[in-house]
């Protein structure tokens, strides 16, 4: 099972973002902020784009700039990133839409809240109860740490509910339609030996597959030109429905397909509609169901605006002339917005493929269709 997931999926893994913070840290030190910062002083998990409030001319650093180009190159559906100093599965948002970070606020949650429980749920449940060596204590989620004396009760909290914080990888992933979960791995903040990474990785080696697996579950496909049937690449779209938890001004957060107009999406089973745009093209909404341990595949066809023919000098004159209705002309424009509604649901009803898919048995999905899955270890490099 295993070997399959590697293979039908693309992984990568970033094993630190701050090695000027690692090779600062200092072994054992399980409280300060040894290995926070990198060389010229920055906490790199503030340092990406605050996404409610932009600040216009902010110099970003060098690991800041390198991991949002990786980002943008790389269409993933699924990030974990971990931390150390606490036991327990953040999700966003880590910000509010304020310029006070003050944890009274309580949780901030997206448009997709149900799918990130999920997510961290689903870790917390299989991460293996380990004990730790040095502290003789168990690596249960959710326990109480000394340094932050807090219990987080099922292991997952809200981030902004936590600790608010702006400019966090964790909002950013999310903006850039990435799905991401920070983990906690242990209460020590800088356990940076191998006897205890090896622990580590005992303990979280099955929740992290599990992680893999779950970017099979949900919507993928390609939107292309109805006409050509090329690929549109940077369609903005959006999933519409689930969003009963949410005041109704919240708008759901859209994603781009990719320069081969391909998308994928993690969603819980349930049925939703898929809204599509790109300039030039009509809008289309395509209604689609996500079965239990499935993905749903669609091929989004957008057909081209019909911008209305400039009128001339000479046309106006021969308006004049001749008032008589032109029956033909209306007729035609009438057939012509049946055939769209008609293209339209044809390709609602025939583009909707419940699958499991496999790279193998689908030719014309190869190419382009990959569940992308990233894996951030940043045990010493971001810390709450």
């Amino acid at each position: 099972m295993e070997r399959r997931l590697v293979e039908m999926n693309e992984i990568h893994i970033l094993p630190n973002m701050n090695p000027d913070g690692f090779m600062r840290s200092i072994a054992g030190a399980c409280s300060g902020t040894y290995g926070r910062y990198n060389a010229a002083g920055y906490d790199l998990n503030r340092d990406f784009p605050d996404i409610f409030n932009p600040k216009e001319g902010k110099e970003m650093q060098p690991e800041t700039l390198a991991i949002m180009n990786w980002i943008r190159e790389n269409a993933f559906a699924l990030s974990v990133s971990m931390m150390s100093g606490a036991l327990v599965v953040t999700y966003p948002y880590d910000s509010v839409p304020t310029d006070t970070e003050s944890p009274i606020h309580g949780p901030h949650l997206t448009p997709d809240d149900d799918i990130f429980k999920h997510l961290a749920m689903t870790y917390v449940k299989n991460v293996n109860d380990t004990q730790d060596q040095d502290m003789n204590m168990s690596s249960k989620m959710g326990r109480y740490c000394p340094a932050i004396k807090r219990n987080f009760g099922n292991g997952i909290v809200n981030g902004a509910d936590w600790s608010p914080a702006s400019g966090t990888m964790l909002d950013y992933n999310y903006a850039e339609g990435i799905f991401e979960i920070m983990v906690g791995v242990t209460c020590c903040r800088n356990e940076n030996n191998l006897t205890v990474l090896g622990s580590v990785w005992d303990t979280n080696k099955h929740a992290m597959v599990e992680m893999i697996r779950e970017t099979e579950y949900g919507v993928r496909g390609q939107v292309i030109d109805a006409d050509t049937h090329l690929p549109i690449a940077g369609a903005p779209m959006v999933k519409l429905s689930h969003y009963k938890h949410l005041d109704d001004k919240v708008v759901p957060m859209p994603w781009r397909t990719t320069k081969q107009g391909e998308f994928w999406r993690l969603a819980l089973p349930g049925k939703y509609s898929l809204q599509v745009r790109s300039e030039g093209y009509k809008e289309a909404i395509i209604p689609f169901e996500v079965k239990h341990n499935h993905f749903t595949t669609l091929i989004v066809e957008l057909e081209k605006k019909i911008e209305p023919l400039p009128i001339t000098e000479a046309a106006i004159k021969t308006d004049q002339q001749d008032v008589t209705p032109d029956v033909n002309a209306k007729s035609i424009d009438s057939m012509s917005l049946n055939v769209t509604h008609a293209r339209l649901n044809v390709s609602e009803n025939a583009a909707i493929v419940e699958s499991s898919y496999s790279k193998h048995n689908n030719a014309n999905l190869d190419t382009f269709i990959a569940a992308y899955f990233l894996i951030f270890l940043f045990v010493f490099a971001f810390v709450y």
